[in-house]
């Protein structure tokens, strides 16, 4: 079964491996002995906690997570909505002007969506700040856990919207680059639209 371990699964089938409780000596451990599926839960729960964790235990399940996961079968179209005000979109976009565009290195995990209805609608929880969509087309390196998300479902205490069965959930880990191909700024509508593409490792 290997809960903790890395051996591969795709997603729905460590979903699986997951709901089959640990012996009772476990039971004193984190997750009552699911470490990654407990890492998990806390980052789906509240992905800030996990701000400059590298170097704990829960960091380095997270990455066995993504680790373990397939890569997508075929290239997949994914968005990522963030809602930004001033001053926050203008220190995003100076961050651009190199024409790269990377995942946090403070974070484990970066969440991204194949639903567009899903990223504007995260992007306008800002009120009357800016809605900010990234794009990346032909995504290969991205792992999606929807199915381990909605298995979860019940256990998340989300900040925010909640997760819900029509959406999806995808990662890229820590640090992944990008390069920007296009930005799309509208005064008016207030929103900044980003048009990125993977950088080969």
């Amino acid at each position: 079964t290997d809960p903790n371990g890395t051996r591969p699964y795709t997603a729905a089938a460590l979903a699986e491996v997951w709901s089959r409780p640990l012996p009772e000596r476990f039971h004193d451990l984190p997750g009552q002995g699911q470490m990654q599926r407990e890492a998990l839960r806390q980052w789906a729960s509240d992905h800030d906690d996990f701000e400059r964790a590298n170097g704990t235990d829960r960091w380095e399940d997270l990455l066995r997570v993504w680790q373990r996961l397939p890569a997508p079968d075929e290239p997949a179209e994914l968005w990522r909505g963030m809602a930004m005000d001033d001053a926050r979109l203008q220190g995003f976009l100076r961050g651009l002007d190199g024409k790269q565009y990377s995942t946090r290195k403070e974070y484990p995990l970066e969440s991204w969506t194949d639903s567009l209805r899903a990223a504007r609608r995260y992007a306008a929880t800002g009120g009357p700040g800016w809605s900010v969509v990234l794009r990346v087309a032909g995504a290969r390196r991205a792992k999606d856990i929807s199915a381990l998300v909605r298995a979860l479902r019940e256990s998340i205490s989300k900040k925010g919207p909640p997760p819900v069965e029509t959406e999806s959930e995808w990662i890229y880990r820590t640090s992944e680059s990008f390069k920007v191909r296009s930005v799309r700024r509208d005064a008016d509508s207030r929103t900044v639209e980003i048009e990125l593409e993977e950088v080969a490792p």
